[in-house]
């Protein structure tokens, strides 16, 4: 189980992906979306349309929907 650094969420696998596609391909420790916007001074939503955006574009970081 992988939780969010700063506020111990369990991550999902497109909210690992986003962050591995966004900040490091080698990292080893995680923000969610939430905390990763508060971070990044954006908004949330913005998160949630980048995993949408890298999964429409084939990226195998995030769950392909069928």
């Amino acid at each position: 189980m992988v939780r969010c650094e700063k506020c111990e969420k369990e991550l999902t696998r497109d909210e690992i992906g986003l962050y591995l596609k966004t900040v490091s391909r080698r990292a080893e420790t995680f923000l969610c979306p939430a905390c990763l916007a508060e971070k990044w001074n954006v908004p949330e939503s913005d998160m949630r349309d980048m995993i949408e955006r890298f999964r429409r574009a084939g990226c195998t970081l995030f769950e392909q929907k069928e």
